[in-house]
């Protein structure tokens, strides 16, 4: 019996400013491509040179709100 799970090949972007958050990230998405970002412009970077399925975005440490909003235009 084969279990189909929505993430699988999916490319996320996650965006947070501690590298543990961002380990945890990875280590819970094995079935995705997983790309990271530390900080705001390098998190704008990657959305301006490719397509992402999912963004996890942490709030506080990176502009989240910021990202989300240019995100959504």
């Amino acid at each position: 019996m084969t279990t189909n799970n929505l993430l699988d090949g999916k490319i996320v972007l996650n965006v947070d400013d501690e590298d543990d958050i961002l380990d945890t990230l990875e280590d819970l998405l094995p079935m995705c491509e997983t790309v990271r970002a530390g900080d705001y412009y390098t998190a704008m970077e990657l959305l301006a040179s490719r397509r992402f399925d999912l963004a996890i975005l942490d709030i506080m440490g990176v502009s989240g709100y910021e990202l989300l909003e240019n995100l959504r235009s």
